[in-house]
C-alpha cells in the first residue's frame, strides 16, 4: 500500500502576538514580547505577573457563528477564530463536508473556564445541570462544535495528552491522510487563559514575576493562550486543486517518560525517543535539518532536559542547529502551544528567518545548544525542523516538517500485512480477565445507589471491585483508581497475549488511551479548594493529576509503558474510534506493538456528567464503570513471536453524525465496514451494538436483512460506562460459541452511535 504524502495547505492564528497569520508574523519576525500584565487580583498574590493574553474581545468577532458557539467555552472560541482562518487560507469550505475530511483538535485544559463557573455556581447554589450546559463542560466539545460549522462528516477527535496535544493530533491526522483513511483534516490547539490553571503552576513553583526567558537566565515560565490551526491533506488531493503547499509532515514520533506526574525525565529519555522516531520516520539526514521549535518553557528542569536529549541526538552537530523556544514572546499556550509555533516557524520560513528566542540573555547551568537570541537571524526558504512538545503525564511528541513546496521524498510503502488483536483484558462490574466471554452476561446485575456531591443519588452498576496488588505487585495501591482498573486491564491483555511481567518492561509497548470525559479525581479537589479559599493554595499535590492524560501517566510509569502513546477524550463509545486511531498507527508502523483501551470510573463525576450530557435514560441504562484494553500487532509480528491472534481488524470507520437522518448515516457506515472489509451480511455471526437505541436497531436489521446472527450488548451486565462498553462487546463477542464455521460465518460487527460524539462501526475476523 503507497502511504500518501502528508502537505500543509493553509494556517490559522489567534495568540497575544497577533490575531491573524500577518499580524502575527510582523510581531515574531521582529521578536517583540506579547506578553501582559495579569490584573486579576484574585491571583494578585502569586508570582507570575504577565502572560500571553488574548486582548481583544472574541464574543463578538466576526468568525463566529452565534447560532454555533453560543453557550461554548472561550477555548472553543478561539479554535474556531483559527480554524476559519486556515480553512480560507486553504481554500477548502467546501472540501471539509465531506466524510473523507477529518478534524483533530489538541487541548490541555479544554473548557476550563466553564468548568470553573460549574464549581462556582455550586457553591454558591446556582448551578444548571441542563443538556447543552453539560455538554458545554466537556472536553470533546470543541471539536463537536467546530464539526458542525464546518459539516465534517469523517474523523473528529480530540487530543488531551496536555502540553503535547496539538503535536500528537498532527500525528494521529497524519496516520488516516497517509493510509487513506482520509484526504484532508483541519488539525489545531487551542486553550485558553484560566486562574486556576495558573494557580497549579505557581503552586508547583514553575512560574516567574518577570517575562520568561527559555534556556535562559532567570529560570519560570508565563501562561499565555490562543488557538492555530493547520490544513493537512493528501499531496494528491491539494494538487488537484492547484493550491500553494506551505510545508510538509515528514515524519511523526510519540513516546512517553514513564518517569513523573509533572517532571521530565532529567535525561531526557523520551524526548530523545520521539525525536529520534521523527526523524528516522522521516528519512531526513542530521544535516538536512537546519532549526528545532523547541519546547522551551522556561523551567530550569524542562530546558536541561531538552538541552541533554538534543545533544544525544543530533550528537557533533547538536552545537551547529540553531535552537529557540517561542514562549519568550507568547507564553506558555499549553495544549496550543505546538499550534502556534509551528505556524511561527512556517510564517518565519516563508520570510527567510529564523523564530527569535525573545528574552534569552545568558544561558542557562546545563543549556549548551545554539540559542537564538535576537531577531533577524537568516534562514533558508525552504528547510527541515522539528517540532518538539513534551507534557505532564510524560507525553512527547515531535515531528519533522519540510516548508514551503519543495518535494521532500516523504512517500512511503506500507505494508498490507493485516493488524490483528493478540490480547484482551477487561476489569467489569461482570467480572475481571482477559475475556467477558468467561462470566455469565445473560441476566442483569443488581443495581446499586451511588451518591455524588452536586448531582444527588442515582442508581448503577456495582461498581468494580480490584485488590490491584494481587493481580500485579507492579499497580501502587495509592494510585487514583481509574489508573489501577486500567492498569489491571493490561496486565490482562499482556497475559492473554503470552507477554510476560520481565519482558513488557524491555518491548517499547505503545499506549493509546481512550476516555469519555475529561475529568480526573483530582478536578473537585484541586478547583474547589482554590474558589473556597481565596484562591490559597492547600492542594498542590493535585494540580499535576488534573490533567486528562494523567491516569495514562500513572499507568505508563507503574508498568514501564514508553513507546508510542497518547490520549483521546472523544466521548462515549471512545474506546471503539481510539481503535481506528490505533489501528492507522500500527498501519503506519510506528511501533511494533500497541496498547488500545479505554476506563470509566463512577466515582468521579464527569463520568456521570459525560452521560447527562449525552440525554442517556440513566432510569434505563444503568451506569457503569471499568477498563478495557486490547494489544495490536501486525499478523506477521504475531507469528514471529508464535502467537495466534484473537481476531483481525478488517475495517474501521468512524463518522461524525449531526442531521436528521441518522438511521441512513448508520446504515451507510455499516454497508460501508463491511464492504471495505469484503465481508457479506451473511458471514457475519456476531453483531455487537446499543440494543437500547431504536435508531441502532433499525439501522443493524436494514443492513443485516433476514440474516441470522448473535447479538451482544454487555450493559445489563457491565451497565454503560461510556468509553469502556464497545471494548466489553468485543471481547464477549468473540466468544466461541458464536460462530458456526462450517457455515463461514467467522466475521464480528461492532457498532456504536452516540448523540454528541463520533459513531463507528468494525468489523473483526475471528481466528481459530
Amino acid at each position: 500500500m503507497r502511504g500518501r504524502r502528508v502537505v500543509i495547505t493553509g494556517v490559522g492564528i489567534i495568540a497575544s502576538a497577533g490575531a491573524d497569520k500577518e499580524s502575527f508574523a510582523k510581531t515574531i519576525v521582529s521578536g517583540v514580547r506579547a506578553l501582559f500584565p495579569i490584573n486579576d487580583k484574585r491571583i494578585a498574590h502569586f508570582n507570575a505577573k504577565y502572560a500571553g493574553l488574548v486582548t481583544e474581545n472574541i464574543d463578538i468577532h466576526s468568525s463566529l457563528d452565534r447560532s454555533v458557539f453560543a453557550g461554548s467555552d472561550r477555548f472553543v472560541k478561539l479554535a474556531a477564530i483559527a480554524a476559519k482562518q486556515a480553512a480560507e487560507d486553504a481554500l477548502v469550505n467546501e472540501s471539509l463536508n465531506s466524510v473523507k475530511a477529518g478534524l483533530f483538535l489538541g487541548t490541555c485544559s479544554g473548557p476550563m473556564l466553564t468548568i470553573e463557573e460549574q464549581y462556582q455556581r455550586e457553591l454558591d447554589g446556582t448551578a444548571r445541570f441542563d443538556v447543552e450546559d453539560l455538554f458545554a463542560r466537556q472536553y470533546y466539545s470543541g471539536a463537536v462544535y467546530l464539526a458542525r460549522y464546518f459539516g465534517i462528516k469523517g474523523s473528529v477527535c480530540t487530543v488531551t495528552t496536555a502540553c503535547s496535544a496539538f503535536t500528537a493530533a498532527v500525528a494521529s491526522a497524519t496516520d488516516y491522510i497517509r493510509t487513506g483513511t482520509l484526504d484532508i483534516a483541519l488539525v489545531g490547539g487551542a486553550d485558553s487563559f484560566s486562574t486556576t490553571t495558573l494557580a497549579g503552576f505557581a503552586g508547583l513553583k514553575a512560574t516567574h514575576d518577570d517575562m520568561c526567558a527559555p534556556f535562559s537566565v532567570p529560570p519560570g515560565l508565563n501562561l499565555g493562550e490562543g488557538a492555530g490551526f493547520v490544513v493537512l491533506e493528501s499531496f494528491d488531493h491539494a494538487d488537484a486543486r492547484s493550491v500553494q503547499i506551505k510545508g510538509e509532515i515528514l515524519g511523526v514520533g510519540l513516546s512517553n517518560d514513564a518517569y513523573h506526574s509533572s517532571a521530565p525525565d532529567p535525561n531526557g529519555k523520551g524526548a530523545i525517543q520521539s525525536m529520534q522516531n521523527a526523524i528516522d520516520e522521516s528519512k531526513i539526514s542530521i544535516d538536512e535539518i537546519s532549526y528545532v521549535s523547541a519546547h522551551g518553557t522556561g523551567t530550569a528542569a524542562n530546558d536541561k532536559a531538552e538541552t541533554k536529549a538534543l545533544n544525544r541526538v543530533f550528537g557533533d552537530k547538536a552545537k551547529y542547529v540553531p535552537v529557540s523556544s517561542l514562549k519568550g514572546i507568547t507564553g506558555h499556550c499549553l495544549g496550543a502551544a505546538g499550534a502556534v509555533e509551528t505556524i511561527a516557524a512556517l510564517l518565519c520560513a516563508e520570510r527567510e528567518v529564523h523564530p527569535p528566542g525573545t528574552g534569552f540573555t545568558e544561558a542557562r547551568d546545563g543549556c549548551t545548544l545554539d540559542y537564538i537570541p535576537d531577531a533577524g537571524r537568516k534562514w533558508k526558504k525552504e528547510a527541515v525542523f522539528v517540532k518538539n512538545n513534551f507534557a505532564f503525564g510524560g507525553n512527547n511528541a515531535s515531528v519533522v516538517i519540510g516548508t514551503g513546496c519543495k518535494k521532500w521524498g516523504s512517500e512511503r510503502v506500507l505494508s498490507d500485512d493485516p493488524v490483528c488483536i493478540t490480547g484482551s483484558g477487561v476489569a467489569s462490574a461482570a467480572g475481571i480477565g482477559t475475556s467477558l466471554s468467561a462470566f455469565d452476561l445473560s441476566g442483569i446485575t443488581k443495581p446499586i445507589e451511588k451518591k455524588i456531591r452536586g448531582r444527588g443519588t442515582f442508581s448503577c452498576m456495582e461498581s468494580v471491585s480490584i485488590n490491584a496488588g494481587s493481580i500485579d505487585r507492579r499497580i501502587d495501591p495509592r494510585s487514583e483508581r481509574s489508573a489501577q482498573l486500567c492498569a489491571v486491564a493490561v496486565v490482562k491483555a499482556l497475559t492473554s497475549a503470552g507477554i510476560p511481567e520481565r519482558q513488557a518492561a524491555h518491548m517499547n509497548l505503545g499506549l493509546f488511551m481512550n476516555i469519555a470525559q475529561g475529568s480526573t479525581f483530582t478536578e473537585e479537589e484541586h478547583i474547589v479548594s482554590l474558589l473556597k479559599n481565596n484562591y490559597e493554595l492547600n492542594q498542590v499535590n493535585a494540580f499535576p493529576y488534573i490533567v486528562p492524560n494523567s491516569v495514562t501517566g500513572t499507568v505508563c510509569r507503574m508498568l514501564s509503558l514508553t513507546g508510542h502513546n497518547a490520549t483521546f477524550c472523544n466521548g462515549p463509545g471512545a474506546s471503539l474510534t481510539g481503535l481506528g486511531l490505533a489501528w492507522n498507527a500500527v498501519r503506519n508502523d510506528h511501533v511494533s506493538m500497541l496498547l488500545c483501551g479505554s476506563v470509566d470510573d463512577l466515582s468521579v463525576r464527569g463520568t456521570l456528567d459525560c452521560l447527562l450530557a449525552e440525554q442517556i435514560e440513566l432510569a434505563k441504562t444503568l451506569p457503569g464503570d471499568g477498563a478495557a484494553m486490547l494489544l495490536l500487532e501486525k499478523l506477521s509480528h504475531a507469528k514471529e513471536r508464535g502467537v495466534s491472534p484473537l481476531c483481525i481488524i478488517r475495517s474501521v470507520v468512524t463518522r461524525y453524525t449531526e442531521n436528521q437522518q441518522k438511521v441512513d448515516c448508520y446504515c451507510d457506515m455499516i454497508a460501508q465496514a463491511l464492504a471495505e472489509a469484503r465481508v457479506l451480511p451473511q458471514q457475519v455471526a456476531v453483531v455487537s451494538y446499543n440494543t437500547w437505541s431504536a435508531d441502532a436497531v433499525l439501522a443493524v436489521r436494514t443492513v443485516m436483512g433476514s440474516n441470522a446472527y448473535n447479538i451482544v450488548d454487555c450493559t445489563g451486565s457491565t451497565g454503560y460506562a461510556p468509553a469502556s462498553l464497545p471494548f466489553f462487546n468485543i471481547s464477549a463477542a468473540l466468544d466461541n460459541r458464536f460462530f458456526e464455521v462450517i457455515c463461514e460465518k467467522k466475521y464480528i460487527l461492532t457498532f456504536f452511535n452516540a448523540r454528541h460524539a463520533c459513531d463507528c462501526v468494525a468489523v473483526f475476523e475471528k481466528v481459530f
